[in-house]
């Protein structure tokens, strides 16, 4: 662990990856594209297509793969929120919070997320 990420060795064993591989077979990744949030013109405000080459899909996990839901969630509850404690939790520890859908990224060679 540092400051700025965490490594979870084993967050996903071979069977969960195999169950997770057949379902986001069933997904279609599009070319990711990024908004600028903020600013004042509309220039600020356009989607921008070179800061992100990848393709890119987002889906519910609590919705369409509730066992990823269930793993993720325990893993921020366990994990991450025990090393950044930024959210508040429970009597059993679990994280109290709303969950945004899950990005499933394919990256291919030289393609890149520089917006950062």
């Amino acid at each position: 662990a540092n400051d700025e990420y965490l490594v979870v060795r084993g967050a996903l064993d071979k069977d969960m990856l195999a169950r997770l591989e057949i379902f986001l077979s069933q997904k279609r990744p599009l070319p990711a594209k990024m908004k600028n949030e903020g600013g004042n013109s509309d220039d600020e405000r356009k989607e921008r297509y070179d800061d992100r080459d990848s393709l890119v899909c987002w889906f519910s996990s609590f919705g369409e793969c509730r066992w990823l839901h269930d793993r993720l969630a325990k893993i921020v509850s366990q994990v991450a929120n025990r090393h950044w404690p930024l959210l508040q939790v429970d009597a059993d520890g679990t994280a109290i919070c709303e969950y945004e859908e899950t990005q499933y990224t394919v990256y291919g060679p030289q393609q890149h997320f520089k917006a950062w």
